[in-house]
């Protein structure tokens, strides 16, 4: 709850997981909802540090994705023997990672995504840890949406201060086309005024 936006949520987050849940990769994934894609937002692993990951995977074919939509659980107990997710195979024979659990990340109702615990045994996680697991999960997902929900009234302020900036820009133009008819001295209140709004350099 002390984390306002989601890069200090993530730089804080993984460690206080590791104190409650024994994983060697942990991830969230969040489903952008412009491109249908499931977006990695967080990694905390030394194994996946040099390993390059797709910006984003279709939801069809995501197993963050599966448990988005089902809003169910997911263990994958061998990657060896898994044939649903060819990405997820892909990764794990590139790191080692032979087991896997992703929880859906739900907050007030909204589908924000996953989190996933990976480990480099084979059936880590079992049934019966899937309560504590999603009660982890739900409170991930609330700390994420109130990250989420910070950052989206940050940026809408900002939005709302730079249209206000171009609102005055206009009148202090329009009032400067009025009260100058010198077209030179025009130029240089338009230009003084344009500077100040978007910060140009020259004008002509």
């Amino acid at each position: 709850a002390t984390q306002r936006d989601l890069a200090s949520l993530f730089k804080h987050l993984a460690g206080h997981l590791k104190a409650v849940v024994a994983f060697d990769v942990v991830a969230i994934v969040l489903h952008d909802s412009e491109q249908n894609l499931m977006c990695i937002k967080m990694r905390e692993s030394a194994i996946l540090a040099n390993v390059p990951l797709p910006p984003g995977l279709p939801v069809e074919v995501a197993p963050s994705g599966w448990v988005m939509q089902t809003q169910q659980p997911l263990i994958i107990p061998d990657t060896e023997t898994e044939e649903r997710f060819p990405e997820l195979v892909k990764l794990a024979r590139q790191t080692g990672m032979r087991s896997y659990c992703l929880l859906p990340l739900t907050a007030a109702g909204r589908r924000l995504g996953a989190l996933g615990f990976g480990r480099l045994i084979p059936s880590a996680f079992a049934e019966t840890d899937l309560e504590f697991l999603q009660q982890v999960a739900n409170q991930t997902a609330v700390a994420v949406d109130n990250a989420m929900n910070f950052e989206n009234a940050r940026a809408a302020e900002q939005e709302l201060a730079r249209k206000l900036d171009h609102l005055r820009l206009m009148l202090k133009v329009t009032n400067a086309m009025a009260s100058h008819l010198d077209l030179q001295e025009l130029l240089q209140v338009v230009a003084s005024s344009v500077r100040e709004a978007i910060g140009s350099d020259a004008s002509s």
